[in-house]
């Protein structure tokens, strides 16, 4: 606890005191401290510039969206089946995953835990 200067009447009073006892003046409370967050990453590892890297090559490039099962076989159950076609459809749409360009190998975002470890060994 520290004593500072009344901003009315000059006299000394507590830091924590809400207002001066002598001349009730309301005393402006000090600003909190300001905390910044840790670095995502280690200083001196520059920061990627695409958003994602490779699990399995580490590269850092635009990831490539790639869709399991094949369109013929879709087109094929359109054509002579239609509910197994909309089946098939949804199945592959829900299995679209972000693969790396270079080796086909899954992409994460730099931004999460594991896409910051790889960040560290690889750049």
């Amino acid at each position: 606890m520290a004593l500072i200067q009344c901003r009315e009447c000059k006299k000394q009073i507590s830091d924590l005191a809400t207002a001066c006892p002598s001349c009730g003046a309301p005393q402006i409370p000090s600003a909190p401290p300001v905390v910044f967050a840790p670095a995502t990453v280690k200083r001196g590892i520059p920061f990627p510039k695409k958003p994602f890297i490779c699990e399995t090559c580490g590269t850092n490039a635009k990831p490539k969206l790639e869709t399991k099962g094949s369109f013929l076989v879709e087109l094929l159950l359109y054509l002579f089946f239609c509910l197994p076609g909309f089946i098939y459809t949804a199945w592959r749409m829900t299995t679209r995953q972000k693969v790396c360009p270079n080796c086909g190998g899954k992409m994460i975002g730099v931004a999460t835990p594991r896409g910051r470890e790889l960040v560290e060994r690889y750049y």
